[in-house]
């Protein structure tokens, strides 16, 4: 979202990621390979004590590439509590709502139709009304889903509106540059067929030597430059 409305402001927009561009046909629906291609560390990315995995997203369009779709605006009782406890200025539920509102229009975010809602779905909704508890379907960001089941394995039919079908386009389309599928020190150090500690210090020189703050400011260094 940033990206887009930077480019489209007249910035000179660079974007990172570290995985690969993959759209449509590319995501195959296979369970093992596609986990391996559109998450970090090919799906396996846990706490340091691996109690807990992460399933983080390693793909252009990021996490919006690989969740299941569903919209949430934080509640205003939440943004009320940051403003009262934390001093946030300008987050109250009347200043984001437009926002919400905004963004929801963007990403074509509606709530699921009642007639397509799973067995399971529907027990909860169902039950949690005839109790008299709130019970609402969830909002998702689809444009004409076909209730294909694979939304964690990238969207082949171009239904999901994350990020790599709204905003990307829309940061490709004013200017913005897209550098996709990096390396990481370890896969750097298998293809050279160096240790991870000789490419870390390699990688250290360089920076130092250019007055490079990071690995980003680094490729944005070497696009300015023309050397990739």
């Amino acid at each position: 979202m940033a990206a887009a409305r930077l480019a489209e402001a007249g910035h000179d927009v660079l974007l990172l990621e570290e995985g690969p561009l993959l759209a449509g046909a590319d995501f195959t629906e296979r369970d093992a390979e596609m986990t391996e291609a559109l998450y970090a560390e090919r799906g396996l990315r846990a706490t340091d004590d691996l109690a807990v995995a992460l399933l983080q997203g390693r793909a252009v369009g990021g996490g919006t590439t690989v969740n299941w779709m569903i919209m949430l605006r934080t509640r205003d009782w939440v943004l009320d509590e940051w403003a009262e406890r934390h001093g946030t200025v300008g987050m109250r539920g009347a200043d984001l709502r437009p926002v919400f509102e905004l963004v929801e229009r963007e990403t074509h975010a509606r709530p699921v139709p009642d007639d397509v809602h799973s067995p399971n779905n529907r027990i909860i909704l169902d039950g949690a009304r005839s109790l008299g508890w709130r019970a609402e379907p969830a909002v998702i960001n689809a444009r004409g889903c076909v209730r294909s089941g694979f939304c964690g394995h990238g969207c082949r039919y171009g239904a999901k509106q994350g990020t790599l079908a709204t905003y990307l386009p829309r940061a490709l389309a004013a200017g913005a540059r897209l550098v996709a599928d990096g390396h990481d020190t370890s896969e750097i150090a298998l293809q050279l067929c160096y240790s991870e500690r000789t490419v870390k210090n390699v990688l250290h020189d360089l920076t130092t030597r250019l007055q490079l703050r990071n690995r980003s400011h680094a490729v944005a260094y070497a696009v300015r430059e023309g050397l990739i």
